[in-house]
């Protein structure tokens, strides 16, 4: 799914995940920061990742990138500039 646009949909959903009465209701929540994002994951509590922004021209390995994403049901990576990649051993392994 390419998101396009902040009048989206799935992004005003998303978006109401900033306030917590919504998180509470939903048991979800939303994860903006690289850390959180990276503890998330190690605990199988991703379920959607939106790379909009991550930037990758320079990127040479994605080898494990996201390696054992068992929680994960949708991904974003459509922006993905892989030009450089030369590894992408086990890139989704264990998704």
């Amino acid at each position: 799914m390419v998101i396009t646009s902040v009048n989206n949909e799935h992004i005003k959903e998303l978006a109401k995940l900033k306030d917590k009465k919504y998180r509470d209701s939903s048991n979800l929540f939303l994860v903006e920061t690289e850390h959180l994002v990276l503890e998330a994951f190690k605990e199988g509590l991703v379920k959607e990742l939106i790379l909009d922004k991550f930037y990758t021209n320079n990127v040479k390995s994605m080898k494990k990138l996201f390696f054992n994403c068992k929680s994960l049901t949708s991904i974003e990576i459509s922006n993905f500039n892989t030009m450089n990649v030369t590894d992408i051993t086990y890139m989704f392994y264990g998704c």
